[in-house]
């Protein structure tokens, strides 16, 4: 399948349980939980009906569909990470399309790395990156929200201040924030299960990463009671002059400079179908905490610390 980059976590399809009313022909989606794999919610397509437990109580059909929001590739013409997106405007549906799975397009701005949800009806997410001039100036706060609980099928949303420091140099200006994502959650927050958290963390006050760290453990969680599980970020680690002169630069692409503060955090792990795949960074110290706090966070699956994200954080 053709693409320009490679992150399909942003470019490809929020899969959602989707309820269709039988009497009333409406569509409601429900974000599921991450331990949830494609096959099986592909699987579960038309097996089973919900009852509505109202007075007037109706069958309802149940079904996964996919979300298409719109890619700019991270901030558009002027902020963007590459100049032609076009192929990866196209991921989500072709996906969809193989899959024979209903697909709703939306003209949001929306990446899939910029949300995060329990399963349960509450979604996670970041003012910097949602509120980002670069995605949908011509949304407010709550009308981006209302989107979200419409097409999530999510009741709450967390907002977040900010996501994970970064600290890049470019115009003649310095940046402080994820500068290639404008501050997504999935580096920042994450949910572990319903009603539990893992939080990237720093005991180092005088990191700049603490404050942000700080900010979120101090955010509202809109009525929520959560348990927050705080995972270390490694080093801080920065980008060396042989490391970013040895990055291919190609055509428009986001130039790579030394000095940038890498955008490392083990909040960002994968979730396989029984394992937990691990970033690592060469901190020995808090790649084996990591690897520590994850097993005991998810007991049922094997932790794997096989993946070197150091190389993926430089924009390779």
């Amino acid at each position: 399948m053709s693409m320009n980059d490679s992150w399909l976590r942003d470019t490809g399809p929020t899969v959602s349980y989707c309820f269709l009313s039988v009497e009333f022909k409406l569509y409601l989606l429900l974000t599921v939980t991450p331990h949830w794999k494609l096959q099986e919610l592909l699987s579960l397509s038309m097996q089973f009906v919900i009852r509505n437990t109202a007075e007037n109580a109706e069958h309802v059909a149940s079904s996964v569909a996919g979300i298409d929001w719109t890619f700019n590739r991270w901030g558009c013409a002027d902020d963007g990470c590459y100049k032609d997106w076009s192929h990866d405007l196209l991921i989500a549906r072709k996906i969809l399309a193989i899959g024979k799975v209903p697909r709703f397009k939306h003209s949001m701005i929306l990446e899939g790395g910029s949300i995060h949800v329990d399963g349960e009806g509450t979604c996670l997410t970041t003012e910097e990156c949602l509120l980002n001039k670069k995605r949908n100036p011509h949304l407010s706060k709550e009308q981006i929200e209302n989107e979200l609980k419409a097409y999530l099928g999510v009741r709450k949303v967390i907002w977040l201040p900010r996501g994970l420091l970064g600290i890049h140099s470019a115009h003649k200006l310095i940046v402080f924030c994820d500068d290639d994502t404008n501050g997504h959650i999935d580096n920042m927050c994450c949910f572990g299960k319903p009603g539990v958290v893992l939080l990237s963390w720093t005991d180092d006050q005088s990191d700049q990463q603490y404050e942000r760290s700080f900010e979120a453990l101090s955010s509202d969680a809109n009525g929520r009671k959560i348990q927050v599980i705080k995972l270390h970020v490694p080093g801080p680690l920065y980008m060396t002059n042989e490391e970013a002169n040895g990055i291919f630069q190609d055509g428009d692409a986001k130039s790579r400079t030394s000095g940038t503060r890498l955008a490392a955090s083990y909040v960002n792990f994968y979730i396989a179908n029984s394992a937990i795949i691990t970033p690592q960074f060469g901190d020995k110290k808090w790649d084996e905490e990591a690897i520590r706090i994850l097993s005991l966070a998810f007991p049922d699956y094997e932790v794997s610390k096989e993946l070197d994200l150091v190389t993926i954080c430089k924009g390779h």
